[in-house]
């Protein structure tokens, strides 16, 4: 009997970050974000899942933003790209991540960041997104884990 690969699925997480932005003699502007809390999407968080999309249930969101404004953090969108032809960011993702900061900087003000990172052949990828400008993304110049 010959076995099978186990199959792989996207899987994500809410991360909620607080966000240093101070300026440093000498260095250029760069905030900084530390992750404080992790919100595992499971259950009712999830309505679809494959290896190729994650559909998420969005109506949960509205609590999350509500967090983010009453602790002062910021958002963060972590998923999985198991076996994706794009080696990070999908055009799906683009779409994801707009409508995600829409709800957020329609309750929170367009001051809101969304950070979004994507695990993809063992590797990170990262970018922000700010409510003033959501169709622009800001590069991430450093990941710790």
């Amino acid at each position: 009997m010959a076995m099978r690969a186990p199959r792989r699925t996207r899987t994500g997480a809410i991360v909620l970050f607080r966000r240093l932005a101070r300026p440093v003699n000498g260095q250029l502007v760069s905030d900084r974000f530390i992750a404080v809390e992790i919100v595992k999407m499971s259950g009712d968080w999830v309505l679809e899942s494959s290896d190729s999309h994650l559909r998420i249930n969005m109506r949960k969101l509205p609590e999350i933003y509500f967090r983010c404004e009453s602790d002062g953090l910021e958002l963060g969108f972590v998923h999985n790209h198991p076996s994706s032809e794009h080696p990070d960011f999908s055009p799906a993702d683009d779409i994801n991540e707009r409508n995600i900061l829409k709800g957020l900087s329609g309750c929170n003000g367009e001051k809101s960041f969304l950070v979004a990172m994507v695990l993809k052949d063992a590797a990170w990828h990262a970018r922000l997104r700010q409510g003033m400008k959501p169709d622009k993304t800001l590069p991430v110049r450093h990941i710790a884990l």
